[in-house]
């Protein structure tokens, strides 16, 4: 995975937490850390052509790669929000890639999708494809529901005990790219 365009965030190193300011074309290892400050967005790219753009105000971590191809395999969303698109075949277990938020993991296929995490709950809205969510961050059968492409699903951080709500509409995606702050050039 690796940082294009111009834009200089923070990378936060895994071993020793330094903070590097970082530009095009650098590389992230698993344990590393990407931070936007107010009014930057960030695309990142894997070599499969997958993408993921992060809002301002975000922090991504990369928790694991694949073995095989040394993609990204786990993504932690710490704060704030992104956009990704998954491209490729998924793995054995049928997800390209696996996201957790504070209160939700996603499982991704080949999927378009924006995200969100608050300090009151995380959401999805699928752009295209569907995506399994649930509190579960291994996404066991049963624990997750399906969310579709123009599907809005969220859990709120109190939701223990409860079942997870079912989807809603989503707004139309020049609304949810502008909620998300990613409607900058």
């Amino acid at each position: 995975m690796e940082i294009i365009g111009d834009q200089q965030v923070t990378l936060i190193k895994a071993i020793s937490r330094r903070e590097i300011p970082v530009r095009v074309h650098h590389t992230i290892l698993p344990g590393d850390e990407i931070e936007t400050k107010e009014r930057q967005v960030v695309t990142l790219s894997s070599t499969d052509g997958s993408k993921w753009k992060i809002a301002p105000n975000s922090r991504l971590k990369i928790q694991e790669k694949s073995k095989s191809a040394g993609m990204p395999r786990l993504l932690s969303l710490v704060r704030g929000s992104m956009w990704g698109l998954a491209e490729g075949e998924p793995a054995k277990d049928g997800y390209k890639i696996k996201i957790q938020l504070k209160t939700a993991a996603l499982g991704i296929r080949g999927t378009e999708y924006l995200i969100e995490t608050t300090e009151e709950f995380s959401a999805v809205d699928v752009l295209k494809g569907q995506v399994v969510w649930g509190r579960d961050f291994q996404l066991r059968p049963g624990s997750f529901i399906t969310v579709k492409a123009g599907q809005r699903a969220e859990i709120p951080l109190n939701l223990q005990g409860k079942r997870l709500a079912k989807p809603t509409k989503s707004k139309s995606v020049a609304e949810l790219l502008k909620h998300y702050g990613l409607d900058q050039k």
